[in-house]
């Protein structure tokens, strides 16, 4: 018997914009952005008290009409990509239960999997980070209110970070939030609310286009380890998936894995010597010893096949030695840098794609 066509199960969508009175202007220009969505926006109920997004990500989920089957809360700085409102759509047909991210941050650790899902064709991946990106993120409305509960406990006891509060109120649910891929809002560079410069410019890993293939709601999950070279310290690092979100050097899990990084040095040394730029002068080895290992390592620890020659694949490895060395190579270095950096990068993913390929093939 041939199985009935899969029909989207009906959804309501109620969207709300969370945002300061200081950035009234941006919020509306933002609601006029999302067309026929019909937000409506909800303002920090005290813009005068202690910084925190908990206060005004607690009056914006509160905001969730009767009949909605699900609620979207953007931040203010949001910027969403031209076709927002039908791949968004999809994205709730597909995923109608799970509380999906639409943001990724270019230099945190499920940029990673963002990175993979874009190399292998998923739409949705797991997010992997202690928090969630609480940029633009839709949630089944069931899950709303006791969200609400949460932080109004968590604004009492003085935490200040939507994220974090949200990916602690899944966690104790037993679920894990999945992030879109590509991205569908990017983060607006501007001053920051939450005194956050420290962090340097926050952009999506990989933002959508108008020549993506169609949304299918393949979801690629986490592997044991997940490979990023820190944003803070620049270091290559794998983080262990699962509770405490442990970590090991990057060189002592490719080593475990079969790939001692000894393996890959005269490479490296063979792309920075037909680099155009002085990638050494600019950015200095240890960084660009530190990213090339994390390249690898995408290749080495992938989940499944990936393919560097996809359109998002490019686009998503494009965004990764910016987001990882945005606090320590200045801006106009990493833009002058950009196609030495990104030929690092591709050659050592494809390295590292190489040695996943041998230990698949069966020995003869």
């Amino acid at each position: 018997m041939t199985a009935p066509p899969f029909v989207p199960p009906r959804t309501t969508l109620s969207c709300v914009i969370m945002a300061h009175p200081n950035r009234h202007e941006r919020a509306e220009r933002l609601r006029a952005a999302l067309g026929d969505l019909d937000a409506s926006i909800v303002y920090d109920p005290d813009p005068r008290g202690p910084r925190t997004t908990v206060r005004t990500a607690a009056a914006a989920w509160s905001a969730l009409p009767s009949g909605a089957t699900h609620q979207l809360v953007l931040q203010d700085d949001v910027e969403p990509t031209p076709d927002f409102a039908a791949r968004l759509r999809n994205v709730v047909a597909a995923a109608p239960d799970r509380p999906v991210s639409l943001f990724v941050d270019w230099g945190c650790v499920t940029a990673t999997m963002v990175r993979w899902g874009a190399l292998s064709g998923a739409d949705l991946v797991e997010c992997v980070d202690p928090f969630v990106p609480t940029q633009g993120v839709v949630l089944p409305s069931a899950l709303a209110p006791g969200l609400v509960e949460a932080m109004t406990r968590a604004l009492a006891a003085g935490k200040t970070d939507d994220d974090v509060v949200l990916r602690e109120y899944l966690a104790a649910r037993g679920t894990r939030a999945l992030v879109t891929v590509p991205s569908l809002v990017d983060h607006a560079d501007q001053g920051s609310l939450m005194s956050h410069e420290a962090a340097g410019v926050r952009r999506a890993t990989c933002l959508s286009d108008a020549g993506d293939p169609a949304f299918t709601g393949a979801v690629l999950r986490a592997p044991a380890w997940v490979p990023n070279q820190t944003w803070s310290k620049g270091r290559a690092m794998c983080m262990r998936v699962g509770p405490g979100f442990t970590g090991e050097p990057t060189r002592r899990v490719l080593a475990a894995h079969g790939a001692p990084t000894a393996l890959f040095r005269t490479e490296l040394d063979g792309v920075l010597d037909r680099a155009k730029a002085d990638l050494e002068l600019h950015c200095g080895y240890a960084l660009l010893h530190e990213l090339w290992h994390t390249a690898v390592a995408i290749g080495v620890l992938s989940p499944g096949p990936i393919d560097p020659g996809r359109p998002s694949a490019t686009r998503a490895l494009a965004t990764m030695a910016p987001g990882a060395l945005r606090c320590f190579v200045a801006p106009d270095a990493l833009e002058t840098c950009g196609p030495d950096l990104n030929d690092l990068v591709r050659t050592g993913v494809e390295l590292g794609i190489d040695h996943w390929t041998e230990q698949q093939s069966p020995s003869i």
